[in-house]
């Protein structure tokens, strides 16, 4: 037991610190909802690398041999550090993995083999998804009706975190293969393909 007032101001002090450096999980109510907390996209970041074991790019994909895998990001970065983290020393299909980040549409993220579009991108879907027409991107969202508007895979809430829905169709169309063990996760729904415009 702490017999002086300063011991024990002192104790209070430091479990007040301490609480207050706890990370607090809440899942979110709404797939378009912003993540409050780092524990999110750490399980996102986690997804992203993941999703590469279970898909087959297209030969086309790479314009030669030893060319990197690189993984977007485009708009606002919502993972801070943790995406980079994650990548950091790993390979996709014996390919070295490159993080870029794309600020903007004006930059070349058509120069990724992944690209994650984020929430500040939601009122450019439709420029966005016209330059990636055709080509080999995998694109991966966490916006509310982001499979319905074109893209590949979204991320949504689930009833322990997080999980995702899948355009099929809209994969299959460019050439990608995806692994029925990808499709058959408890996480994984399939979306509703969108049409592509004319």
């Amino acid at each position: 037991m702490l017999s002086r007032p300063w011991q024990w101001l002192q104790w209070v002090v430091a479990m007040l610190v301490g609480l207050s450096s706890w990370p607090v999980f809440r899942p979110n109510t709404h797939a378009d909802e912003p993540a409050s907390v780092p524990g999110e996209y750490q399980a996102k970041a986690a997804f992203l690398l993941n999703f590469t074991k279970f898909i087959n790019w297209p030969p086309k994909s790479f314009a030669t041999s030893d060319a990197p895998f690189v993984v977007g990001v485009l708009g606002d970065n919502p993972f801070g550090t943790l995406l980079a983290e994650t990548l950091r020393g790993e390979s996709v299909k014996g390919r070295k993995v490159e993080l870029r980040y794309f600020p903007s549409i004006v930059q070349n993220f058509e120069s990724a083999h992944l690209l994650f579009i984020s929430r500040s991108e939601t009122a450019k879907f439709r420029t966005i998804f016209r330059e990636l027409r055709g080509q080999p991107v995998l694109v991966v969202g966490e916006s509310e009706g982001f499979v319905q508007s074109g893209g590949m895979i979204n991320f949504v809430a689930a009833q322990d975190g997080v999980g995702f829905e899948i355009n099929t169709e809209a994969a299959e169309r460019v050439g990608f293969t995806i692994s029925s063990k990808l499709l058959d996760l408890p996480k994984a729904a399939k979306g509703r393909a969108a049409r592509p415009e004319p």
